[in-house]
């Protein structure tokens, strides 16, 4: 039968996009529960979230950017090679859905694929891009390859606006189900008012991070703080001297080799 969008991004999100880049995904039994069981795994983990548990940090894995960068620009025979390695994993009737989910998660991140191009007079060369352009994509990476990290860092604080637009935009079916009026957030706040009463509310620290989940916080203070630090320190200016009285008024220009008086 074939798989509506919705479960074909969660067929993704199981099997993993960076296992199906590198042809060797598993529609093993455990993947097979793992996509029946996302809804309610999604939902186990808003409600850790909203209940402001102390959550140890997810462990993920290291990022390799040369690795990634050579899976997303892999050239038209490891593409054709990884397209029918997952052919051969998949069952017939859902092979094209689960296909085109992972063709538009990987299209998402060719787009955001930073690139830093050194030029000499004989090549170009590809390096590392800088250190902020670097740990935006990481975050984006691992949302892409693994579209519950985002709830997994929201259960533990650490949910930014980054990882939100990549769910997004990666997974739109998956970011409806969760986010939007009606989804997983609203049943599992509902289910907390029924737990702990109506004068239950969230605190500060989770209130932000539902609001960054829903688009409702224009304001990521840490990502400001990365902007601001990787931006190069402008001295203050300053102060312009009064003017005294009698003179013609302060002085805002001086042309050049002019000296103020």
């Amino acid at each position: 039968m074939p798989l509506d969008p919705l479960h074909a991004e969660m067929m993704v999100g199981v099997l993993g996009l960076d296992r199906i880049m590198r042809g060797n995904a598993s529609f093993t039994m455990q993947a097979q529960e793992d996509a029946v069981s996302f809804p309610k795994r999604a939902r186990a983990l808003l409600l850790r979230a909203l209940a402001a548990r102390e959550a140890e940090p997810p462990e993920e894995p290291d990022f390799d950017y040369e690795e990634a960068r050579k899976l997303l620009e892999a050239d038209d025979d490891a593409v054709e090679a990884r397209h029918n390695a997952l052919y051969a994993e998949l069952p017939d009737d859902i092979q094209d859905d689960v296909e085109a989910a992972a063709t538009h998660v990987i299209g998402y991140l060719q787009a955001q694929l930073p690139r830093k191009v050194i030029r000499t007079t004989a090549r170009e060369e590809i390096a590392p891009p800088e250190p902020f352009a670097l740990d935006r994509f990481a975050r984006q990476w691992r949302v892409a390859v693994d579209p519950m990290s985002a709830l997994r860092a929201m259960a533990e604080g650490s949910l930014d606006m980054v990882m939100v637009a990549a769910l997004e935009e990666a997974y739109p079916e998956i970011y409806k189900l969760v986010a939007t009026p009606g989804g997983l957030l609203d049943d599992a706040l509902a289910a907390m008012k029924m737990r702990r009463g109506d004068r239950w509310d969230v605190d500060d620290d989770v209130d932000r991070q539902v609001k960054i989940l829903i688009g409702a916080d224009p304001i990521d203070f840490e990502l400001a703080n990365d902007m601001a630090a990787a931006r190069p320190t402008v001295p203050a200016p300053q102060p312009r001297a009064k003017s005294r009285p009698g003179s013609a008024g302060a002085i805002d220009e001086l042309l050049p080799g002019q000296k103020q008086s």
